[in-house]
């Protein structure tokens, strides 16, 4: 004899078996038509925003818009995922923290220069930082422009004084000339 259970009872026994399926520990609550659940990822990325170059020491990075440049650190941090937030995240971890107070206690080679502008030698060692990196010459060549230029204008005070050597050379590619290839 076949057992035939009506629609009431088949019912009960959903009921009773999704109950045993959700559990106690389960948190599962049965969700309106209108509630919808956002499971995965962010349906579209966040861009910068130049707004957030008043508040925090950041830049925009020329070739992506989903990211931006920190300052004190010298990298490239993606701003995709949460925007603002990525950011301040960013912004109060240690690492960018020790960096900050870093170059907030040294003078920046950019301040530097731009404060000693009038100043001949500084300005000679620039303009032939400058010639390296244009010419694409190695920076060791650099250890020898002193000597050579001393020899060859025996007379001039720039001359005398300038001592650009390849260490020299490397902060003012870095520190003076670097940053201002990222605007």
């Amino acid at each position: 004899m076949i057992n035939k259970m009506t629609v009431a009872e088949t019912s009960q026994i959903e009921r009773i078996t999704s109950k045993r399926e959700e559990g106690p520990s389960s948190p599962a609550k049965k969700l309106k038509s209108s509630q919808t659940t956002h499971i995965g990822a962010a349906k579209y990325r966040c861009t910068f925003n130049s707004g957030w170059c008043k508040t925090y020491p950041i830049k925009a990075v020329k070739n992506d818009k989903h990211s931006f440049f920190c300052i004190p650190c010298g990298k490239t941090f993606s701003c995709s995922h949460q925007g603002i937030k990525d950011v301040r995240v960013h912004c109060a971890g240690q690492t960018h923290k020790k960096y900050a107070q870093t170059s907030q206690s040294n003078t920046s080679l950019l301040d530097l220069f731009a404060s000693l502008t009038k100043d001949r030698v500084t300005r000679a060692e620039v303009m032939a930082t400058n010639f390296l990196i244009q010419h694409n010459l190695p920076i060791s060549t650099s250890d020898h422009l002193g000597p050579m230029f001393r020899a060859m204008f025996p007379d001039s005070e720039i001359a005398k004084h300038y001592a650009c050597g390849r260490t020299n050379t490397s902060a003012i590619i870095n520190k003076a000339l670097g940053p201002s290839c990222h605007e």
